[in-house]
């Protein structure tokens, strides 16, 4: 008896490898265009290394974006790490692509919705929250369907999740 397709875990294998290609085309030319990117992740797993006071702040996921102030983007098969400027001073960060919730080019109207593993909340309970969920959402222009918003951040617990650099430009 031959065993079933995991098709959910095909498609977002290869949709995480999509990702990594398009920052690895950052990291090399930087962006293009319009182009920029709102990237929630996970903040609650041991592989995700970010600040502590951000840690602290965001315990289970938090959105960065990667438009005008980012530095050492750097992209290998198992995640990217990238500097940021946190309160005016640079932090650099390591994400796992296996820790990405959603990845999205407003510039295009495109968006990538991933399912993590089950979270556990802080008192060891499986959480709720990623309960009815189950696969890829795709979002594009030609996808009427949207299942991230495309013209705003990725849905969040609260505003608060969402890291805002606009008020370190100068």
């Amino acid at each position: 008896m031959s065993m079933p397709f995991d098709y959910d875990a095909i498609v977002q294998e290869a949709l995480l490898e999509s990702i990594a290609r398009i920052l690895k085309r950052v990291a090399q030319d930087g962006l293009q265009n319009d182009h920029h990117f709102y990237i929630t992740f996970r903040t609650d797993r041991d592989d995700v290394k970010i600040p502590a006071f951000l840690r602290e702040r965001h315990p289970y996921e938090i959105t960065i974006v990667i438009q005008h102030m980012f530095w050492d983007l750097k992209v290998n098969s198992d995640g990217f790490a990238v500097t940021l400027s946190f309160n005016n001073a640079p932090e650099t960060i390591e994400v796992p692509f296996s820790a990405l919730i959603s990845f999205v080019d407003p510039s295009v109207q495109f968006g990538l919705h991933f399912v993590p593993s089950t979270r556990e909340n802080p008192d060891g309970t499986p959480s709720s929250r990623d309960e009815g969920l189950r696969g890829v959402k795709i979002t594009s222009a030609g996808t009427p369907t949207a299942s991230v918003p495309i013209d705003t951040p990725p849905p969040t617990l609260s505003g608060e999740k969402v890291v805002q650099l606009d008020r370190f430009r100068k």
